[in-house]
């Protein structure tokens, strides 16, 4: 071949012609730095176009911060996990099955200089959630830095910051697709007259992304499930699987074989850095006990005082966390399972609503726990052994992080434990009860003989002969990566969860017991006319304003929550129950009852909990007595041991899956479209967290940061008074008193006035109450409270006198007989009151002495008061 051919034409020299995209080529270090065209930038940033040579890896890294080291330069292999040792010394000799050796034996880390991943698709139908290129002209045009605290127009006092605060606040506390995002973009942009904020979701998410998400990228083998490499970015091209040899291709993620992790330290640091964190961080120190020596909280279990690491360095904190499934759409078997943190060490209603997102597992089948706790314990090994500094006041503080606890479901907590769930032999994770088959099933029936608890050695000791082995050892399967989490307990690390057990569980088993056997058992009370009475009833309680559900009939409970179940347990069924199922069936649903309102109450004394260990081992052991051992299932043998959770825990509301499921309820609400699931979820979560941060960065008057507080918040009522501890809502108006009332006012050595500023509704530790006065509330009643003493009253007016709010109300008398004891047993449901008739006196209360709020079940010709166990249960 002619070497001068593209050279000369026809003796004619013409210049070379010049290389195809060469700024793909390797640059010599004497020249120049290439130029890559901007629309060729802008496609690579959207994903739909790749560069070779690890061309602008900065700019992936910057946009998602994904890291294959830990943040103070460790890489991930040096943690040393015994798990990992475990499963590699049996995988030498041949004991273990290839698929788990193969998983964790693999540490090997890898960073690859390939650019941003595209979306994977959860179907093949396209997506709501559709990306558009940047437009050339806003992207030039926008300089985020030194201009976004510029005046959105001359004259204008809303800089343009703050419209993109307020914008990104209505966008997420709505739950708005991102293309209803760009079009309020332009929709602003049209009013103004001219672009002001570019109508891109790249450039106005770019604000947000770069300085929160922290994410890292796993891949795995889909045909083994084995753990393949983690990559800072994602590889183009095919990768062999460590183990089954086979390809694995992680070029673009569409093949959903992958899961994401989030850094830990990055998120607790900007958590205590909040003001409105870091004054309750000394909670646990802080906090206003009932009664010492009395089981309150968490730090009063015996594991939690065992931890020398926290008691002896007050910087140092613990957490419990949770994972579990989520099904995402309804047509298909997705489902999304996150992994959350919850702080211990705050006050409940702030470490509830304040959780963490570790990682995301996504696909048609639960994830696969040795590759996915591998990830989340190598991390939580470094927030015990490091800690993560964060800053007070200009002060660096070290603080020290352990997982001691974790809540989930039967399903999930077999998984995490590696071991078999309650449907197999041996399924109880708490003691050595080994099940019996019944009727091709296996139950958990109550036996002559006692089963001994489990401890962590011994069960330390079954996953290591599982593993060499081969086999299963007394329900055990083999090693699980949460036996390297500092300080965590093996066996009471994961307690049962009342809300799964006892409301999803044994009451909802109870319910069908009663209204769907067969019409010849003893215990059937599903006739159409009893179950018409039953709705009528449900359907006209009026329930207090803390409580989030109404009511629903009994024929509906299929689609009931575990609120509803929790409703129907303590305060509705016995009331309803009482005169319709038989006596002796009746009084047995006392002693669950009982024994569970008295594990969930704020304040509880060491005789409590052993009051409520007799009641549940009562209730379990006539359970078989009289439904039978097939109605001996996981969840009623479990209610043996949740008077020693609570011992270990303290009260069940401190370690239940509600503020869990909650979370995972406000994840699926922001989910659009059915492609890039993990990434919607991670972002749209962090996104909430970062608007705080962004209003610090900018310019961000205290007028929109409440403004953009109190839409991501709102609240129904806005108080127009406050008086010390009480808020009144409403416009007052002067009235008249009564003689009755003035009298009311002299008796409790108050101020008499003859006339005063009434309000009809007023609130107190977050809990609203009514006057019989406020006509609008028709399907609530809120004019009921109880005192400190055990007295309840219904409020007849609330009134201002001197800048002191009083209460005028009449006295519920009660009958001292309520008919729920069953003395055999020793049982009494103290919690519900059978009324004897309202008081015609006129009594008068300062309202700061208002303790709480509690419901009124009006039965045909009977009414019940009944007292909540405690507001944070839920």
């Amino acid at each position: 071949m002619d070497p001068n051919r593209g050279r000369k034409r026809n003796n004619v020299s013409v210049r070379p012609k010049k290389k195809y995209k060469g700024y793909l080529e390797p640059q010599n270090s004497s020249d120049e730095e290439p130029t890559i065209p901007r629309r060729t930038l802008n496609r690579y940033k959207k994903g739909s176009k790749t560069l070779k040579k690890g061309q602008l890896e900065n700019n992936w890294s910057r946009d998602f911060n994904c890291s294959t080291s830990s943040e103070d330069g460790r890489p991930n292999d040096d943690v040393h996990s015994s798990y990992g040792e475990m499963v590699s010394s049996s995988a030498s000799e041949g004991n273990c099955s290839g698929n788990t050796a193969a998983a964790d034996s693999t540490v090997e880390r890898e960073s690859d200089d390939s650019g941003p991943p595209s979306e994977e698709p959860s179907s093949p139908s396209s997506s709501s959630e559709t990306d558009s290129d940047v437009p050339a002209d806003d992207e030039a045009a926008f300089q985020a830095d030194e201009t976004l605290n510029e005046p959105l127009f001359q004259g204008s006092q809303v800089t343009k910051a703050e419209v993109i605060l307020m914008v990104m606040t209505f966008v997420m506390r709505h739950c708005l697709s991102t293309a209803a995002m760009v079009d309020l973009l332009h929709i602003i942009n049209s009013i103004l007259g001219r672009v002001v904020i570019p109508a891109s979701k790249y450039v106005f998410e770019k604000l947000f992304k770069s300085n929160f998400l922290n994410l890292s990228f796993h891949f795995y083998c889909s045909y083994c499930l084995s753990f393949v490499r983690t990559w800072q970015g994602v590889n183009v091209g095919v990768v062999s699987c460590p183990h089954c040899q086979r390809d694995c291709n992680v070029g673009n993620m569409q093949n959903s074989n992958f899961f994401i992790t989030s850094s830990l330290k990055h998120q607790i640091k900007t958590l205590f850095e909040r003001e409105d964190i870091t004054v309750n961080l000394a909670y646990r120190y802080n906090r206003h006990k009932k009664q010492e020596g009395n089981l309150e909280d968490i730090f009063d279990g015996e594991i939690y005082k065992n931890l020398e690491e926290v008691h002896n360095f007050p910087n140092n904190f613990t957490y419990t966390f949770n994972t579990d499934g989520m099904p995402v759409f309804k047509s298909a078997s997705y489902s999304l399972w996150p992994i959350y943190i919850m702080i211990n060490e705050l006050p409940p209603s702030l470490r509830m609503k304040n959780l963490l997102l570790a990682g995301v597992w996504f696909g048609q089948k639960g994830p696969r726990m040795n590759i996915f706790l591998e990830k989340f314990v190598r991390e939580a090994r470094i927030l015990a052994d490091d800690g993560v500094e964060w800053e007070n006041e200009g002060e660096i503080i070290r603080s020290k992080f352990y997982g001691i606890c974790c809540c989930a479901d039967a399903p999930a907590r077999a998984a995490l434990q590696n071991r078999l769930q309650f449907n197999g032999y041996m399924g109880c994770g708490l003691c050595y009860h080994p099940g019996r088959a019944v009727e091709r099933v296996v139950k958990y029936p109550v036996d002559v003989c006692d089963h001994a608890e489990r401890c962590d050695d011994e069960v330390l000791e079954d996953m290591v002969k599982a593993l060499d082995e081969g086999r299963i050892i007394r329900g055990v399967k083999g090693p699980t990566p949460v036996i390297n989490l500092p300080k965590f307990p093996l066996v009471w690390g994961f307690p049962p969860d009342f809300m799964h057990c006892l409301l999803l569980g044994v009451a909802r088993q109870l319910a069908e017991l009663w209204f769907s056997s067969p019409a010849n058992s003893v215990y059937y009370i599903g006739q159409p006319n009893v179950l018409n009475r039953l709705d009528k009833i449900l359907k006209s309680i009026k329930v207090p304003s803390f409580v989030s559900r109404m009511p629903r009939p009994i024929t509906e409970r299929k689609h009931w929550k575990a609120i509803e179940w929790y409703n129907w347990l303590f305060y509705f069924s016995i009331p309803c129950l009482h005169g319709v199922l038989p006596e002796q069936y009746l009084r047995h649903f006392y002693a669950l009852v009982q024994g569970c309102y008295i594990l969930l109450q704020k304040s509880l004394s060491p005789e409590d909990v052993n009051t409520a260990d007799i009641l549940l081992f009562n209730f379990v052991g006539h359970m078989q007595l009289l439904y039978g051992e097939k109605a001996m299932t996981s969840n009623v043998h479990s209610l043996v041991h949740l008077a020693k959770s609570v011992k270990m825990w303290g009260p069940l509301w401190t370690h239940s899956c509600f503020p869990f499921e909650t979370a995972n309820g406000e994840i699926k609400n922001v989910l659009k479209g059915n492609r890039g699931i993990m990434l919607q979820a991670m972002y749209k979560f962090f996104l909430v967290r970062a608007l705080p941060l962004f209003g610090a960065n900018y310019m961000v008057s205290d007028r929109i940061k409440a403004f953009c507080k109190e839409m991501l918040s709102p609240r129904k009522l806005k108080p127009t008074e406050f008086m010390d501890s009480v808020e009144l809502y409403g416009a007052g108006s002067v009235q008249l008193l009564s003689n009755a009332e003035q009298n009311a006012l002299l008796v409790n050595e108050l101020e008499v006035v003859n006339e005063a500023v009434v309000y009809k509704r007023l609130g107190k530790d977050g809990i609203i109450y009514h006057s019989q006065q406020y006509t609008k509330a028709t399907r609530r009643n809120c004019t009921m409270f109880y005192l400190s003493n055990g007295q309840v009253g219904r409020i007849q007016k609330v009134l201002c006198i001197q800048n002191e709010c009083i209460i005028l109300y009449k006295m519920m008398h009660f009958v001292p007989d309520n008919g729920f004891q069953d003395p055999q047993n020793n049982t009494d449901v103290f919690h519900i009151k059978l009324c004897a008739h309202l008081s015609e006196n006129v009594s008068a209360i300062a309202a700061t002495e208002l303790c709480g709020s509690c419901f009124l079940v009006d039965v045909g010709e009977r009414s019940f008061i009944c007292f909540p166990a405690s507001y944070v249960a839920l």
